[in-house]
């Protein structure tokens, strides 16, 4: 009698046990499939903001290139030509060293063939 209670303990412990260990192994796997695939979704969002970075990246570049053109000297004299400015006849320079001390210097620029009248 002992040895037939003795034997269906084993076997209750035996079937408890693998229960135990199937429903361990069904939880492990559905963490790792879990972890796994967040894992991939991450991956694809890096993938994603990594080719906007690299699209930004050359759209500043771009832009960069588009300021250095226009503000390039020949540039910017052709549009001030164009706005009806001119070099002037005679350029002024006003040094002031200290508060207390000013000087005026005036020179005669070179004669460009234009003519027009003082500043």
């Amino acid at each position: 009698m002992w040895l037939e209670q003795l034997r269906d303990f084993t076997a209750r412990r035996a079937l408890a046990l693998a229960i135990a260990s199937a429903t361990l192994f069904v939880a492990l796997t559905i963490l790792w499939l879990s972890v796994s695939t967040r894992a991939a979704i991450l991956n694809r969002q890096f993938d994603a903001l990594e080719v906007r970075r690299l699209e930004l990246e050359r759209e500043i570049a771009d832009i960069q290139e588009q300021i250095s053109d226009a503000t390039s000297s020949p540039v910017i004299e052709q549009r001030m030509r164009a706005a009806g400015f001119q070099e002037p006849e005679q350029v002024r320079f006003l040094i002031a060293p200290a508060p207390t001390a000013t000087i005026t210097i005036t020179t005669e620029a070179p004669a460009s063939g234009t003519s027009g009248g003082t500043p």
